[in-house]
């Protein structure tokens, strides 16, 4: 949104501010005064609205000094910056193994050759190995736009991780463990392990090779 303009027969001067606030620019074509002319013409406009150069605004322009702006293509440039917010993280983990996502993960040999037998569709798991880090919240920062105003940073609004069957939480170590063998499903921010691998239809060529520490169930 353009809040300044000064034309002229020797200029044309624009300023701008971003949808979001936190950027104003600077747009110049034909410009045939001197850089100290420019610099007036700017920090007159930019405080009538409360605002201040950026810190690198100032050298930008005044390397500008000895162009031809007449016949130079339109100049843009950002010289104002605002700070945006930061917005609060929720509590999430860090997962120390793969878990179950469903979909197989080939591997590759040092020749390029695809292993199409072992999907690897989890980690196996055992009773009491640590399978995450519980990753704390993050608080958030307010920012400011460009005219000085506070921007409010967003409050986290994702519920903190679950425990399901077969997990435990440790607060005094900030892990997860598992309470039994088998592989980890993390899913709808809720972790569990489970000790039962379910097979449904016969166990042929699209199923691959079956590496479970656990129980395997065939639905043939």
């Amino acid at each position: 949104k353009v809040f300044w303009m000064d034309v002229r027969p020797t200029h044309f001067l624009s300023l701008s501010v971003s949808s979001d606030l936190l950027t104003g620019r600077l747009t110049l074509i034909g410009f045939q005064t001197q850089i100290p002319r420019l610099h007036t013409l700017l920090d007159g406009a930019l405080a009538a609205k409360g605002l201040v150069k950026d810190k690198g605004a100032e050298a930008r322009i005044e390397s500008w000094a000895g162009l031809n702006f007449k016949e130079s293509p339109p100049i843009e440039s950002t010289i104002v910056k605002g700070v945006a917010p930061f917005h609060a993280q929720p509590p999430t983990i860090k997962l120390l193994v793969e878990p179950f996502i469903g979909k197989p993960r080939y591997t590759e040999d040092e020749e390029g050759n695809i292993n199409y037998h072992d999907l690897n569709l989890f980690q196996n798991v055992v009773q009491n190995q640590p399978i995450a880090n519980a990753v704390p919240p993050v608080p958030g920062r307010p920012g400011r736009d460009v005219f000085g105003r506070m921007m409010a940073a967003g409050e986290a609004n994702q519920l903190p991780v679950q425990c399901g069957a077969g997990a435990v939480f440790d607060e005094q170590q900030g892990k997860y463990f598992a309470a039994h063998s088998g592989y980890v499903v993390f899913e709808d921010h809720r972790l569990r392990v489970e000790k039962i691998y379910e097979i449904r239809g016969s166990v042929d060529l699209s199923v691959g090779h079956v590496n479970f520490i656990s129980d395997v169930v065939v639905h043939g």
